[in-house]
């Protein structure tokens, strides 16, 4: 292995293990008779790599291979220990806002943990994207939630919540509790569309269609608000950023 390159506690994690050398070289051997010129010899942990491999898209390098389809078929039960237990039975009668805070503390400790951090770092509007998680950072944090909450979540939850607070909010959906406030959900809501638009996901004419039905909601929402302001005229021709300028001004969203 080069310096500087993925080292073998790092690989195991994503599925890779270490081979046994004998092993390795008699695999080669086997390789190198047989005169294969793309072939790959490695110890496989289908069920983590599959996972991890595949969490953010579909991988048809995965189809072809028996045990990667037979991991990713096989369901995953959420777990249901003492620590999911006492966390739901601690939300019981709190407020509606102390649960979403409580949600929302638990999602930024497990973020933290998953990421080496303190929670003190995990701002609750900053996209999991911004914070470094990638597909297996995604995967260990899916993992620590189902374990604190005894939900079965999907593998895809970080990319389907992009942050903190738009998790937090999908959980408490899940668990049943009181419904979010408004302001919370639009603004996890916008935040996910914001990354999307900011991102380079999309072509022009898709953003260019995202962007419009968003100028058209604002100049409605505003409208009846507002009599004889000209926030309709001025948003058909607001740039991206002055349209997210005047959601944060209009709804107190930042």
């Amino acid at each position: 292995m080069s310096a500087g390159g993925p080292t073998a506690g790092h690989l195991s994690r994503r599925g890779l293990r270490p081979m046994d050398p004998g092993a390795a070289i008699q695999a080669m051997a086997v390789a190198v008779g047989r005169g294969e010129t793309t072939v790959v010899v490695t110890d496989v942990d289908w069920p983590v790599f599959a996972a991890s491999f595949s969490i953010a898209r579909a991988r048809p390098l995965l189809d072809g291979i028996p045990e990667a389809r037979a991991a990713l078929a096989e369901p995953v039960p959420a777990p249901a220990g003492e620590h999911s237990a006492d966390f739901v039975a601690g939300l019981t009668g709190l407020t509606s806002a102390d649960q979403q805070r409580a949600v929302l503390e638990l999602v930024s400790r497990e973020v933290a943990g998953a990421l080496g951090h303190t929670a003190d770092d995990v701002a609750p509007d900053r996209p999991f994207q911004a914070l470094g998680v990638d597909s297996l950072g995604a995967l260990e944090i899916r993992n620590r939630l189902r374990v604190a909450t005894g939900l079965e979540l999907s593998n895809t939850i970080v990319f389907n919540h992009p942050t903190p607070a738009a998790v937090a909010v999908h959980l408490v959906h899940r668990l049943g509790l009181d419904e979010p406030a408004p302001d919370a959900v639009a603004t996890a809501e916008l935040d996910a569309v914001e990354r999307v638009l900011r991102g380079d996901a999309l072509d022009d004419t898709a953003r260019e269609r995202i962007v419009n039905r968003l100028r058209a909601l604002l100049a409605d929402s505003a409208g009846p608000s507002h009599p004889g302001d000209d926030a309709g005229p001025r948003l058909e021709t607001a740039t991206d950023d002055e349209v997210f300028d005047f959601i944060g001004r209009e709804f107190g969203i930042s």
